[in-house]
């Protein structure tokens, strides 16, 4: 129930006006945000890479409903990776269709998101496409399967607890188009095309990954990131990639940026390929209302901090 009730919170303008507004909340914010400026998202990239991390930078503002708006994101991305080059930082990009122009019209996103990819085909960087609400992953995938017909450096994301994502990850494998990033979910979607227990969920993930690692699919080129801050999911799948002989630089496990920081740096230390996935901008309150939904202990901390503890 307080998932679904934060989730609902994270399309509600009123409180939106608020959260962002209020001082202690926008502090908090920090800790799952790199900032607002893209200055300030470069230079947490420089200090996760001197950790010996990897990162995807996405730039927030999903759900845009004009053009302007989705154009200044395509410039915003462009602009992002010619500073990434420039300051030869080790990060690709991630994006979101809804900020690309969807809402807008199909073949409008796809030029746009096309044009990133291109330029970051030039620069030498990864574009990963994330993965929204059910009611867009269809068109999700149809695009980026478009993409994958002319370039090599652009991937997506498969929610596990959607009851389709088995079959999405096998045709993905067959089609020799599956450099994928996958995760639990975030979203708030229903028990008839989604499962709701936290167990399920896991073993729907882990077995997911365990496709992705399988020697056919790696011969076909499936490229696994592992999404999740849950160690009785990577733990497993660590410790299967190793029974397979799975190279451990030809995966990798990524953690949202601010959560277990600590965990972080001690699976660089363990060996582990680690990408955190770095937020930023002024249209930051949806992202994080989620990361308050996912984890209870997100949640205390954020009112913690509004009780000035």
């Amino acid at each position: 129930m307080l998932r679904h009730t934060l989730i609902a919170l994270s399309h509600s303008s009123r409180a939106q006006r608020f959260v962002t507004g209020f001082g202690p909340a926008r502090r908090v914010a920090r800790r799952f945000v790199a900032g607002e400026t893209r200055q300030e998202a470069l230079d947490a990239i420089r200090k996760l890479n001197d950790m010996g991390m990897l990162v995807t930078v996405d730039f927030l503002g999903e759900h845009v409903e004009e053009r302007g708006a989705a154009l200044a994101n395509v410039q915003e991305y462009q602009e992002v990776l010619a500073d990434i080059t420039a300051n030869a930082l080790k990060s690709g990009i991630s994006l979101k269709l809804s900020a690309m122009g969807l809402h807008v019209d199909k073949e409008f996103c796809y030029e746009n998101v096309r044009q990133i990819v291109a330029v970051a085909k030039r620069e030498g960087r990864f574009v990963r496409i994330d993965m929204e609400e059910s009611a867009l992953v269809d068109v999700t995938l149809e695009l980026y399967r478009r993409l994958r017909a002319e370039f090599d450096n652009v991937g997506a994301v498969i929610q596990a607890y959607l009851h389709r994502s088995r079959d999405d990850v096998a045709a993905l494998i067959e089609e020799g188009a599956a450099d994928l990033r996958l995760v639990k979910g975030a979203y708030d979607e229903p028990a008839e095309i989604a499962w709701q227990d936290r167990d399920a969920i896991r073993h729907e993930l882990i077995e997911l990954c365990k496709m992705m690692l399988a020697a056919d699919a790696r011969r076909r080129g499936a490229r696994l990131a592992l999404g999740s801050h849950d160690d009785a999911v990577y733990n497993v799948v660590a410790r299967y990639a190793a029974q397979q002989g799975v190279d451990p630089a030809s995966w990798e496990i990524q953690f949202l940026y601010g959560i277990r920081r600590d965990e972080q740096r001690r699976l660089v230390r363990a060996g582990h390929r680690m990408r955190i996935y770095v937020p930023y901008g002024h249209s930051w309150y949806p992202y994080f209302m989620r990361r308050l939904a996912e984890r209870p202990a997100n949640l205390l901390f954020f009112l913690r901090a509004l009780a000035g503890e």
